[in-house]
Order: structure tokens, then sequence, then C-alpha cells
């Protein structure tokens, strides 16, 4: 919020508001640009894995409220299919997990 010269708060203004929507989008990017690096580059089980998919949905459901149907457009299937091609390439060793167990639990 802001104040006025006599210390009175005003309304914020749409470029209050604009900025305010940029920050929480950063924010956004941030959390599934560290969840899908952590993902494809962590020593983790499949369990941690989706353990990370999910703190990741209910950060961006913490910014975005009114916006899971976006989320699971657009960053939920990124992050589900790095966990597919990270667990599909070690099961062929030793079955780590399978893509069936890929849904969210929110």
């Amino acid at each position: 919020m802001k104040f006025t010269n006599g210390g009175q708060a005003r309304p914020p203004s749409g470029d209050d508001a604009i900025a305010a929507e940029n920050r929480k989008l950063r924010m956004l990017k941030a959390a599934v640009d560290t969840a899908y690096a952590l993902i494809v580059q962590a020593d983790l089980t499949i369990d941690e894995a989706l353990d990370i998919v999910n703190a990741t949905k209910r950060r961006a459901l913490t910014l975005f409220p009114d916006k899971e149907h976006t989320y699971d457009l657009i960053y939920g299937p990124r992050l589900l299919r790095a966990v597919a091609e990270r667990f599909a390439r070690s099961s062929d060793s030793h079955k780590a997990g399978s893509a069936d167990r890929l849904p969210l639990n929110t």
C-alpha cells in the first residue's frame, strides 16, 4: 500500500496491480524452474520427485488461487514429463516407478 504526502493510505493503482502480478509471475517461474532442475538433476526417488511436483502446484495455487486449470495445462505436464523421462531411464535397469504413478495428489 502506498501513502500520500499526508501519510494517508491510497488504494493501489493499476500500475501497482500490474507490478504485483509480474512479481507473482516471476516467483512462479522461479519455483517451476527450480522444481524442474531438481527433478532432472538431483538424486531423488520417484516419490520425492512427485512431492516436488505437488509442492510446486501448491505454491502456484497460493500465488494464483483461481488458476488451477492454467497450471494443469502449462506447468503440470512439463514437470510430470520430466519425472516420466527421468524415471523411465532408470526403470529399464531397476523398476524405480511407472508413469501410471504420476497423477498429482493435491
